[in-house]
């Protein structure tokens, strides 16, 4: 609700409302209290006043279109309608009688309103005809019960537009930024984005089944850019990955890093890999914790093949005291010592050192850390870069990344008798990585320029 002076030139140049109406002030010396204009959105300005009675109630009243004929066939002009401001405003307020009040809009509280949503999620009551995954409930439970806390028991209609912007930009100033984390976002920026997103599909639900008496506020929000991860090893850069890699002492966690590059799992399905998910008989492996609870499998190569050969031999050495490795590719123990489990954090972090080999620490005392090597879906996104550069077709590139085929050819229509021709592009996907890891592939400069200035 802004506020400037009002002349013909400065009300002439109002733009179109955003939302379904906006209100403008006069700020004008003399000009009385409450007198305004709102736009609506087809374009017509209308002059009002606002202000309270004898008893205290806020009234607003109507005056006349800008520009449009008054009943002495004068248009209303920025002149005529003060003037005419000034008499409602007088008048407005030596009435004693009491205005009556629309009734306070009713609903669910958002609390309620939560629970109805989660429940169509869990039931599969969407487009696609299928339940969410438990990953996915819990993301839009902790998000909204986290940010909202003062809102759960409060009406859902009580929610609005204003409020929700306050969450996000807190959400922004409170967030520390990840390590691996795009710079060019600000830190918090994709959860303020999650939470908005969450409040428009809990309104929306309630809204389609029971009602709701006023317009849904997320509609006069729009979700804040992000700029794509687009991060990959470049071709250039793979020898050095590749030796980085090598060094890491820790035999397990060192093979779980090239896991991650030749087959482009994703970090929950790498980590939690089984020894009962290895098909080496029918050289095949399998995925059980996949993105939106989706499993799949994959070919075996002939690098993974060999990896895996290696973890079986040298995990009954190392985790022989312990019982074994309890069925875990990539075993590790709790931090109590006394449990197996699966890899815990997949991530390659160590404490950055100055010159002098002092330890860094951050404003608030904590220990500063980087990234050893890149995290494991840089490698996925590697591997399929690497794809796309020796001509693997997309719909094999989307059966190894499990990506579901956008559009009827790949949903409706792509039913191969069997998937033998991936397992051909597997093959030559790994081959192109080990060319590049060894450094064997020329490097070509593009002939594309900027045009000159």
């Amino acid at each position: 609700m802004a506020r400037f002076k009002f002349t013909e030139k400065s009300l002439a140049a109002l733009p179109l409302p955003t939302a379904d109406r906006e209100y403008y002030w006069d700020s004008t010396e003399g000009a009385p209290p409450g007198f305004g204009v709102v736009v609506s959105k087809t374009g017509r300005k209308t002059f009002v006043v606002r202000t309270r009675n004898a008893v205290g109630r806020l009234v607003k009243e109507t005056i006349g279109a800008f520009g449009q004929p008054r009943p002495d066939g004068h248009a209303w002009t920025v002149r005529l309608a003060r003037e005419a401001a000034f008499t409602r405003f007088v008048a407005i307020g030596q009435r004693q009688e009491s205005v009556e009040l629309a009734p306070p809009p009713t609903g669910p509280t958002l609390r309620a309103a939560l629970e109805y949503y989660i429940g169509k999620m869990v039931r599969g009551e969407n487009r696609r005809g299928r339940a969410c995954s438990p990953r996915s409930i819990k993301t839009t439970r902790t998000s909204i019960e986290l940010h909202l806390a003062d809102w759960l028991d409060r009406p859902l209609v009580e929610l609005t537009a204003d409020a929700i912007e306050d969450v996000m930009n807190r959400i922004e100033r409170a967030t520390s930024r990840r390590a691996d984390a795009n710079p060019e976002n600000p830190p918090g920026r994709a959860e303020a984005n999650r939470v908005l997103s969450k409040v428009n599909s809990i309104w929306r639900a309630w809204n389609k089944r029971h009602g709701l008496p006023i317009a849904n506020p997320t509609e006069r929000l729009d979700q804040r850019a992000l700029k794509p991860r687009d991060t990959r090893v470049a071709n250039d850069e793979l020898p050095r990955w590749y030796a980085t890699v090598m060094r890491i002492t820790n035999s397990v966690r060192r093979d779980l890093q090239l896991v991650a590059m030749f087959s482009a799992i994703r970090s929950d399905g790498v980590r939690s890999l089984a020894w009962d998910d290895v098909d080496f008989t029918d050289e095949v492996v399998h995925v059980r914790k996949a993105k939106g609870d989706k499993p799949y499998a994959i070919p075996m190569t002939a690098t993974l093949r060999e990896i895996f050969e290696r973890r079986l031999e040298e995990n009954k050495a190392a985790m022989a005291e312990h019982g074994g490795d309890h069925g875990f590719v990539f075993p590790s123990l709790s931090r109590d010592m006394k449990r197996v489990q699966a890899v815990a954090e997949v991530k390659e972090r160590r404490v950055v050192r100055d010159a002098d080999g002092c330890t860094l620490r951050d404003e608030k005392g904590d220990y500063v850390v980087a990234n050893v090597v890149p995290g494991i879906h840089v490698s996925r996104r590697t591997r399929n870069s690497i794809a796309i550069e020796i001509g693997c077709p997309q719909e094999i590139r989307e059966r190894l990344l499990n990506h579901e085929g956008r559009g009827v050819n790949m949903r409706h229509y792509g039913r191969p008798h069997d998937w033998s021709l991936a397992a051909d592009w597997a093959a030559r996907i790994d081959a192109a990585i080990w060319q590049r890891i060894r450094g064997e592939l020329p490097i070509k400069r593009s002939r594309l320029r900027a045009a000159p200035r």
